[in-house]
C-alpha cells in the first residue's frame, strides 16, 4: 500500500499542534517526537465511509512502565480501538482482537518499546502505529470489542452481590447511566 504523504519530521509536537490525521488517534495529554507520518489512502466501506488510515513512528514522553501502560490506556479509549497485547521483553505488539475481526484481515497495529537507553532524553517511548483499519472503526460492531473498565466490572459485582441477576443489573446499570446522562 503506497502512501499519498509520507513526511520525515523530526519535530516535537503538543497535542493541539499534531496533524489533524493524528487527532482522533493519539491522547491528548502527552506531547510527540514525530519521525515519520504515512499518511496511506483512506479506506472505503461498502456503505461509502472513509476510514483514514496512516503509519507513525514517533516517540512519547513517557519514562517508565506505568506511565506506558497509562498511554496503552488512554490510546485505546481516544482511538476506539481495542488491540490484544503480546509482550517480548520490552516490546508490547498490539493487534485487534476479536475474531470477527481477524475474520476480515484488518491490519492495524501498534508496536510499543520503552527504550531504556533513551531515559535521559525527553520521549524515550517509542510508538510505531500502523492504523491501517479496513473496517468502521466507531460503529456498534467495532465498539462491542472494547475493554470494560473497572469501575463498571466493580459496579456489576456490586449489583450481584446484592442479589440482581445479570438482566436486572444490567437494567439498574442503564438507569443509573440515564439519569447520570440527563442530569449533566
Amino acid at each position: 500500500m503506497e502512501g499519498d504523504n509520507t513526511e520525515n519530521i523530526q519535530q516535537i509536537y503538543s497535542w493541539n499542534l499534531l496533524p489533524d490525521i493524528l487527532k482522533p488517534v493519539l491522547p491528548c495529554e502527552y506531547t510527540y517526537l514525530i519521525q515519520k507520518l504515512d499518511i496511506l489512502l483512506p479506506y472505503q466501506t461498502q456503505e461509502n465511509f472513509k476510514v483514514e488510515n496512516f503509519e507513525l513512528d514517533a516517540f512519547v514522553d513517557v519514562c517508565n512502565e506505568k506511565e506506558a501502560s497509562g498511554w496503552v490506556v488512554a490510546f485505546e479509549s481516544h482511538s476506539k480501538t481495542t488491540m490484544l497485547e503480546s509482550k517480548r521483553k520490552n516490546r508490547i505488539t498490539k493487534r485487534l482482537q476479536s475474531s470477527r475481526a481477524r475474520d476480515i484481515n484488518c491490519t492495524a497495529s501498534i508496536h510499543i518499546r520503552l527504550e531504556r537507553r533513551k531515559l535521559i532524553h525527553t520521549h524515550p517511548l517509542e510508538i510505531n502505529i500502523k492504523f491501517t483499519h479496513n473496517h468502521v472503526i466507531n460503529s456498534a460492531e467495532s465498539l462491542n470489542f472494547r475493554r470494560i473498565k473497572d469501575e463498571v466490572k466493580k459496579k456489576f459485582i456490586e449489583l450481584f452481590k446484592d442479589g440482581h441477576s445479570p438482566s436486572s443489573a444490567l437494567i439498574a446499570h442503564e438507569d443509573e447511566l440515564h439519569i447520570n446522562a440527563t442530569n449533566d
